[in-house]
């Protein structure tokens, strides 16, 4: 090729590169907010995991795990980088970078058109970043990127598939099935699209290699198991727990009941509304505009857009049956629906083109595009995010200050105590301490530093209706051989949709006899700090404050009597009252 050639199709190649430009752009910024967003706690039990693993630690075997394995792998290789809760957010935001630019280019390679894909990009990252410090960086949101990838390898234009493709979707898929279990649901959607193609075209038979695909990560991952001696408690909790978990808080509801709440669940969520409002329009716009080619009234430039639109529909299909089989409803349990909307956005919202359209009437297209824009900026979240930001980057708050703030955080959980408790055990413990925090508060551990005893980071499978006896018999085993200097116990902390009952960690503890006849026998209250309780082992290095020597064991019996029939509502006072502040 000549200079001249060169010069001549360097345009075409910044023409091809700036929308993937604009996406990446897009989604720095709405991500920015993100940089300074804390731990949730969930990110503190997986961050507490990582740790461990990186500590030498097996999965499974070493840790209580009743979760896929490879969102504990992204928080290690986000702790590689560092140990500040900022770290994982520059990983996530990352992660979602590349998926919103493989979404492009899945966009792009079904309709063939350069700027909408990359409007869908761009409103994928918009979407997942209205999402707060609770949801962002969480499983399902990790998922989404070997999911695209899998849809990008697998449907090239909607042609038929040589081996190797099929072979690499299903290994997506799989590594998807590794994040989390009801990801599996998209392998049979897929496997029916590849058979429908091998039954046009006999050339290969994809169903096979897509299956095949498919189960070589999950063979890797449960060799490795086998190799570590952890395959066994690898399948013990998938059984138990996997199959009970999603139904606690839908018993008696019924398959349609439990349908409604989904449903419900999901509308009553702010960040819901603009990916549900333009995957909607779009799918209504979408349908009309198909109706309409179908019949003769739209030019064959919009067959591109009918592709989007079954690609849509089969995708939200395969997301909502995913988000019903989880059955928890948590906000980002429906991060997976993020995608298949925007393409549905894209679908019916685009300008069409073709001969059948009037330069007029994509101009309009695009006004009521650039108003609609306006209209869902405005009814955001972005203005605070954007606005905390600004506030800590300026230096008017700090880091420390943000995370302090009594919105960081639920009802049962916020991260300015946990940050106490960590003060609290890293100035009054050394360094090799053992601490047993008894809750779902593993980040204390995290944050102070200290390990802790049982490979029970938190307390759900020991307490939790989906529990079983020889878990809580192991436990108090390690604890009598290896008893920690120090026991955290958490208060008003219930979780009924994952325990399954009312109580709060105080009185689980209660509930729980051997633990209690331990913690009675051979710890004393230290301290409380806001609704934890520190309890340090009588015979330990420091002496706690003298207190009457019948009150822990009064004040437990009255707490075990006040929830005498499983009737907590009865039982809100502190365990501890008087206890003197650190």
């Amino acid at each position: 090729m000549t200079s001249d050639q060169r010069a001549a199709t360097a345009p075409g190649r910044a023409g091809r590169l700036l929308p993937a430009a604009v996406v990446t752009a897009a989604t720095l910024v709405f991500g920015s907010v993100s940089l300074i967003y804390p731990y949730g706690r969930d990110h503190g039990i997986y961050a507490w995991l990582a740790w461990a693993v990186r500590s030498g630690r097996v999965m499974y075997r070493d840790l209580f795990m009743g979760m896929a394995p490879l969102t504990v792998l992204v928080h290690a290789l986000a702790q590689f980088f560092g140990r500040s809760m900022v770290v994982l957010r520059v990983v996530d935001l990352a992660w979602t970078l590349v998926t919103a630019l493989l979404f492009f280019a899945l966009v792009r390679r079904v309709s063939g058109r350069a700027w909408p894909s990359a409007a869908a990009g761009a409103l994928y990252a918009f979407c997942y970043y209205q999402f707060g410090f609770w949801d962002t960086a969480q499983v399902d949101g990790f998922l989404n990127l070997p999911v695209v990838a899998a849809l990008l390898v697998a449907l090239p234009a909607f042609d038929s598939a040589a081996r190797r493709r099929w072979f690499a979707a299903g290994c997506l898929l799989g590594v998807a099935f590794l994040f989390k279990y009801p990801a599996g649901v998209f392998l049979p959607g897929l496997a029916a699209f590849a058979f429908y193609r091998w039954s046009k075209a006999r050339g290969v038979f994809g169903p096979g290699w897509l299956v095949a695909g498919f189960f070589l990560p999950v063979a890797v991952f449960l060799l490795v198991l086998t190799a570590s001696g952890a395959l066994g408690a690898y399948f013990e909790p998938v059984f138990r727990r996997a199959l009970s978990y999603p139904a606690l808080a839908h018993l008696g509801e019924g398959p349609f009941g439990r349908f409604l709440r989904m449903f419900a669940e999901y509308l009553r969520r702010p960040a819901s509304a603009v990916p549900l409002v333009l995957g909607g329009t779009g799918l209504a716009a979408g349908l009309v505009r198909f109706a309409r080619r179908k019949a003769g009234k739209v030019g064959r430039g919009s067959s591109s857009f009918s592709r989007l639109l079954v690609l849509s529909s089969a995708w939200l299909f395969l997301a909502l049956v995913q988000v019903y089989a989880q059955g928890r409803f948590f906000p980002y349990h429906f991060l997976t629906l993020l995608p298949p909307l925007a393409v549905a956005a894209v679908a019916g919202l685009a300008p069409p083109q073709g001969p059948g359209c009037r330069t007029a009437v994509r101009a309009v297209s695009y006004l009521l595009l650039a108003v609609l824009a306006v209209g869902v900026v405005s009814v955001t979240p972005y203005r605070r995010s954007f606005a905390d930001l600004a506030r800590v980057a300026a230096g008017p708050a700090t880091l420390a200050d943000y995370w302090h703030l009594p919105r960081q955080g639920t009802q049962d959980f916020r991260l300015s105590e946990q940050l106490q408790v960590a003060d609290y055990l890293r100035a009054r413990t050394t360094p090799e301490a053992r601490v047993l925090v008894w809750g779902a508060d593993p980040l204390i551990n995290y944050l102070a530093r200290r390990r802790g005893v049982t490979r029970f980071g938190y307390h759900h499978p020991l307490v939790s209706a989906w529990g079983w006896n020889e878990l809580r018999r192991e436990f108090i085993a390690a604890l009598a051989a290896d008893p920690p200097a120090v026991i955290v116990v958490a208060g008003h902390d219930a979780t009924p949709l994952v325990t399954g009952h009312e109580l709060d960690s105080r009185e689980a503890l209660v509930a729980f006899t051997p633990l209690r006849a331990l913690v009675v026998r051979d710890y004393e209250l230290e301290a409380r700090i806001a609704r934890f309780a520190v309890l340090r082992r009588a015979d330990s290095d420091r002496t706690p404050p003298a207190l009457p020597p019948d009150r822990l064991e009064t004040n437990l019996a009255e707490a075990r009597a006040a929830i005498g029939g499983m009737n907590p509502a009865s039982y809100r006072a502190v365990l501890w009252p008087g206890a003197p502040l650190p």
